[in-house]
């Protein structure tokens, strides 16, 4: 079972209820923050996230108590320090691997991701929105390799992600 959700579902009445219901049902689980970049996608929108495998299936450190120890999560997936977020990880419970450290992957370019061609009007930024919420408009260009999330709400609230600057 995978669960994703906001940033903050760590601390909520109903992520009790589901380790509650996890652990009733004879489920092993680990949960930690995870973000697109961690796998070279140029997304910046931290998730919460929670695995779990039903009994006997267990994860690589075989401990009981998923609040018994915690890690980073990057140590898991072999990726050394130096390319971990300042951002602590949710407490979770998975031991470090025998895996060699390597490099998180080369964050790819919002060009490798974007439908041609990007000429949509329907997508524009109306200038009056631009004159007047320039300086929290996160605008970035297909070139570049971190954005934040694009949302329902791009282009009509300056808080809907990233605005893609474009030739256009």
């Amino acid at each position: 079972i995978l669960v994703e959700n906001v940033v903050g579902f760590e601390t909520s009445e109903t992520r009790r209820a589901l380790v509650a219901a996890l652990d009733e049902a004879g489920y092993v689980w680990r949960e930690y923050h995870a973000s697109p970049v961690d796998i070279g996608v140029p997304c910046t929108r931290t998730r919460y996230c929670a695995l779990a495998k039903r009994k006997p299936l267990s994860f690589v450190d075989h401990a009981e108590d998923p609040r018994s120890r915690a890690i980073d999560y990057f140590a898991l997936i072999g990726w050394s320090a130096e390319f971990c977020p300042t951002e602590k990880p949710v407490r979770h419970n998975l031991a470090t691997t025998d895996r060699p450290t390597t490099s998180r992957p080369r964050p790819r370019r919002i060009a490798e991701y974007l439908e041609r061609p990007v000429d949509d009007a329907s997508l524009a930024v109306e200038a009056g929105t631009v004159e007047r919420y320039w300086r929290w408009l996160d605008v970035v260009s297909p070139s570049c390799v971190r954005c934040s999330t694009f949302t329902s709400g791009y282009g009509k609230t300056v808080y809907g992600g990233s605005v893609l600057a474009s030739d256009a």
